[in-house]
């Protein structure tokens, strides 16, 4: 469709059918049949309302910005640009994929509250080609790769991330200034293997020494997972999501080495057992109960930690 170009009414696109939109009004896009391909190749920025496509090709050097939930069910190809979800989702089907070079200039910025998910059925690894656009652009990807799980029927593991230190890492002098976080919905059961890749601006303190730094999972306390390699962030076989960053090991308070839980009759009695702690003030002990179809959580009580300990330490 060329330039100047306005419509009135809705377009669709037909079987295996492509619908390329440049420098034009954008149409209201009606039924996008089995294997149709819709591309936006706008030198201005453009805004995507909700739709579901079967292909979508994002090449507009002038950014894209989502207004809406987006589905993509076959294939996304960021060919050029910058496509910013904000506060919306943008959801990958089961059997989607995305294609190009996803660099900081060609990517998706999932720094809002929206998030990048992808749909699984079964076992196996998905590259998340997200960054941020805070101040520079930069490419910073996660990797997901389910060993073991039960998947349900749309089953999804998200992702977005902040270009800042993470608001409860002690780490004083040397951290990653950047943190992701990790949502699943409808995955039980699983053990899954994250990878976390950083730039060394996002070092703080002495970039010849990340090696030292250590990933550490934060959900309530900090978790000490692997040590930091090369760029690249790691937990080998969680089984829970949260939020992930970096820093010290002695500046990430508690080492969470097991947490599990025995339901009788009405209660539950929760163990856990920490390997090391640093001026471990406690723990708040909180109760999730749905209101008004969100899960809110509150405190219902609170157990002393033992402050400095280098030894395992155990609580119920």
């Amino acid at each position: 469709v060329p330039s100047a170009n306005s419509f009135s009414g809705t377009i669709d696109v037909s079987n295996n059918g492509t619908l390329k939109l440049q420098n034009t009004t954008l149409p209201t896009l009606g039924t996008l049949n089995s294997g149709s391909t819709v591309e936006y190749n706008q030198s201005s920025s453009v805004n995507l309302a909700a739709a579901t496509y079967n292909n979508l090709t994002i090449n507009n050097s002038s950014g894209t910005t989502l207004s809406g939930a987006i589905n993509v069910n076959g294939t996304l190809s960021l060919t050029n640009g910058l496509l910013n979800i904000g506060a919306n989702n943008l959801t990958l089907g089961s059997g989607a994929n995305i294609s190009g070079t996803p660099t900081a200039s060609n990517m998706i910025v999932a720094t809002g509250t929206g998030e990048l998910r992808k749909v699984f059925t079964a076992t196996g690894s998905f590259t998340f080609p997200v960054g941020d656009e805070t101040g520079t652009a930069e490419y910073s990807p996660v990797t997901v790769n389910f060993a073991t799980g039960s998947f349900a029927g749309g089953a999804y593991a998200g992702v977005n991330l902040r270009n800042e230190k993470h608001p409860n890492n002690g780490s004083v002098l040397n951290y990653i200034n950047r943190y992701w976080t990790l949502t699943s919905s409808g995955i039980t059961s699983f053990t899954c293997s994250p990878t976390f890749t950083f730039l060394d601006t996002d070092v703080d303190g002495i970039e010849g020494n990340k090696a030292s730094l250590f990933t550490g999972q934060y959900n309530s306390v900090w978790t000490l997972r692997n040590q930091v390699s090369g760029n690249n962030l790691s937990a080998t076989n969680i089984t829970s999501f949260s939020d992930f960053s970096g820093g010290d090991q002695g500046a990430l308070p508690v080492n969470l080495q097991s947490f599990s839980s025995v339901v009788s009759g009405n209660y539950v009695k929760l163990n856990w057992i920490t390997a090391m702690e640093e001026n471990n003030s406690g723990f708040d002990v909180e109760r999730a109960e749905f209101r008004s179809q969100n899960l809110e959580f509150s405190k219902i009580g609170f157990i002393n930690g033992h402050g400095t300990a280098n030894t395992p330490t155990n609580y119920s």
